[in-house]
C-alpha cells in the first residue's frame, strides 16, 4: 500500500516537473527494489505537517552511496 502511495505521488511530480520519459518507472519499480534489497538497502519515507502528507521519498543505499527519488 505505502509503495502504490509513493508511485502515485512519484508520478504526479514528474508531470508537474514536465520530466523526461527515462524518469518513468515501471508501477512496481519502487517495491521490486525494496524486496530485492529489503530494508538493508532500500527505505521509503513519508513525512506529515498537521496530519497532512507533506513529502516522500525512495532511497536506495549501500556502499556509502544513496541514490534518492
Amino acid at each position: 500500500e505505502t509503495f502504490a502511495q509513493f508511485q502515485e505521488i512519484y508520478i504526479y511530480t514528474m508531470q508537474r516537473r514536465n520530466a523526461a520519459a527515462r524518469w518513468y518507472f515501471p508501477d512496481n519499480y519502487f517495491s521490486t527494489c525494496h524486496y530485492h534489497l529489503g530494508d538493508k538497502g532500500a527505505s521509503l519515507f513519508f513525512a506529515y505537517h498537521q496530519g497532512n502528507l507533506a513529502s516522500a521519498c525512495f532511497l536506495i543505499h549501500g556502499f556509502q552511496t544513496a541514490y534518492y527519488h
